[in-house]
């Protein structure tokens, strides 16, 4: 086996199930976050430790994104936005190399995601807005608000994949809003619990699945576990690239450092607003498929 052949493999062992995986992911945040995951084990790291290392890789890029004028600013600012998503990844590779993944972490890492995407924007509208002009703020306030739907919306369908055809315990939204629970009585988890009800609260309003088809699944799922897996994944593993197009992270990342390349952030927000509409017709496909899941499930 070569060398690449066996990163590969190392790869693959260290990510929850390549299903959910992006393409992307597979061969460039993976492929290289692994190498952060060795380093951060090797130096008795905490997951938790790489996700604030990501958190100030962002902000880092994020400053130097306000300076987009400039190539060599902007180059160093899309450099640093990068390694904060492979940082992104590395975080659960090594916690599933050290066997730390936990329920926290994973709301963490969605949180310090916010907070890099908020970092970014903010940085990029300031750009534009030196030359205030206030349509183009409402803009960038209504790209903001459909960059976290959108987000939110990819990760429920990650999660619910997660749940029915990797058959995980964890990580799935919840059915009703008031079944999240906070973590613990310290400090973080109080800002951790407020991030988990926004982002449920956002899933559970924009998803097209909702809580009584949800309920269905999960008893067809309970009833026949590897059955509902086999026929949920040949209905679902079509969409996942779509929504991954659509609301994925590296969607908005790459094209935020590609923009701000040429000094033209405003057009990363045209694009956004205008690609957020392709949200309407992938939810659809979404709501058939699972209505027809569940018509030839229950018709057995």
């Amino acid at each position: 086996m070569g060398l690449f052949s066996k990163h590969m493999a190392e790869v693959k062992e260290t990510i929850k199930l390549v299903d959910v995986e992006e393409k992307y992911d597979i061969y460039f945040s993976r492929f290289f976050g692994l190498f952060f995951a060795k380093w951060g084990k090797a130096l008795n790291l905490h997951p938790d430790h790489v996700t604030l290392l990501s958190l100030a890789t962002g902000i880092f890029g994020a400053f130097f994104l306000y300076y987009q004028d400039n190539l060599i600013y902007a180059s160093i600012a899309g450099v640093f936005i990068i390694l904060s998503g492979v940082l992104d990844s590395a975080d659960g590779q090594l916690a599933r190399l050290t066997k730390k993944s936990t329920e926290a972490g994973r709301v963490l890492d969605g949180t310090v995601d916010t907070i890099v995407f908020l970092s970014l924007y903010i940085a990029g509208i300031a750009f534009c807005l030196q030359d205030f002009d206030l349509t183009f703020f409402v803009l960038s306030l209504a790209s903001l608000f459909t960059h976290g739907v959108k987000t939110s919306i990819y990760e429920f369908y990650k999660s619910e994949y997660l749940r029915f055809v990797g058959k995980t315990e964890n990580g799935h939204a919840p059915l009703q809003l008031n079944e999240v629970k906070r973590m613990g009585d310290r400090a973080y988890h109080y800002i951790l619990h407020f991030v988990l009800l926004v982002l449920t609260s956002t899933q559970l309003t924009y998803v097209t699945r909702r809580s009584n088809t949800r309920v269905r699944m999960i008893k067809l799922s309970e009833d026949d576990p590897d059955d509902f897996a086999d026929a949920y994944r040949s209905k679902n593993i079509g969409m996942l690239p779509l929504w991954a197009w659509v609301c994925g992270l590296n969607i908005h990342r790459n094209g935020i450092v590609i923009c701000s390349l040429f000094g033209r952030f405003d057009v990363f927000i045209y694009g956004s607003l205008v690609w957020s509409l392709a949200v309407l017709p992938v939810s659809y496909l979404q709501w058939n498929s699972d209505r027809k899941l569940l018509l030839e499930m229950e018709s057995r």
